[in-house]
Parts: structure tokens; C-alpha cells; sequence
């Protein structure tokens, strides 16, 4: 599902309002077309390629989505989760072997793993992982229960 579009922080509710195409105001109209300009924000509306980028910006977290699991759960997860003929665990495990102190650190030691925190966002992009593949490997991992 496509979720590139508008996004707008809705104060009253503390979520987001998301337009699709376009929005317009009394002294402007954005469309699709002006996506990959540089206009910035305008009238608190913004675009983004996906609602999880814009979940991020705001820095809020819908609640219809785990967004943070116990190292447990991710690792169990990964290894449940097959890609490119191996599990993400044990790639994960493989990059961690070259990995900077810092995030060698995190992995050893976190208390909880954040969906959008920018080392995870990292990792998922060194194991190709889409929006749509990181989010499910969330769900499957919120869902394991020791």
C-alpha cells in the first residue's frame, strides 16, 4: 500500500492527518506534483514518502502497531524470518562481527528495540528490509510471548 502523501500533526487528537494527493488552504495548493520540491512545511503540512517516516518526524507512535519489542522477542523473530536464504538473525550476527562499538554495544545490551530509531532504521536498510518487511517482522516479534 502506497502511504507516500501530505501529513499534518493534529493537535487536538495527537495523531496525524494524512491527504493522499493534495491539500490546499486559503493561500495554497499542494498536489502530488510538488512532492519533490523543497517547499518544506507549509501550513503544518508536509510531505513524506511513507507514513512511517512521517510517524517518525513528528516523533509519535500510532497505537494499532508495536513499536518497540524486548531483545527477545527480536531475536526470536529474526531467526523465525528467512530472506536472501538465511535467517536475519544470523545476518545480523554477521554484520555485528564488523560492526562500530556503539552499535555492537546496542545490540548486546538494549532494554527494548524502537521501530524507528535511527541504528534499527540503519540495520534494516544493511539487511534490505522494506517498510512494509520491518513492520511485519514487528508484529511477529510482538506477538511472541516467553
Amino acid at each position: 500500500m502506497d502511504t507516500s502523501g501530505f501529513y499534518k500533526l493534529d493537535l487536538q487528537s495527537g495523531g496525524i492527518v494524512f491527504a493522499p494527493n493534495f491539500v490546499h488552504g486559503p493561500s495554497f495548493v499542494l498536489s502530488r506534483d510538488d512532492s519533490g520540491s523543497k517547499l518544506g512545511e507549509i501550513a503544518g503540512w508536509r510531505w513524506f514518502e511513507s507514513e512511517n517516516e512521517a510517524y517518525f518526524h513528528f516523533n509519535i507512535q500510532p497505537s494499532d502497531r508495536p513499536w518497540s519489542i524486548s531483545p527477545l522477542q527480536a531475536r526470536i523473530a529474526l531467526h523465525r524470518t528467512v530472506k536472501n536464504g538465511s535467517t536475519l538473525l544470523s545476518q545480523v550476527e554477521s554484520f555485528m562481527v564488523a560492526a562500530p562499538v556503539e552499535v555492537k554495544i546496542a545490540w548486546e545490551k538494549a532494554t527494548e528495540f524502537r521501530r524507528n530509531s535511527p541504528t534499527l532504521l540503519a540495520l534494516a536498510q544493511v539487511l534490505g528490509l522494506t517498510d512494509q518487511e520491518l513492520d511485519d517482522l514487528f508484529v511477529l516479534a510482538h506477538s511472541i510471548i516467553v
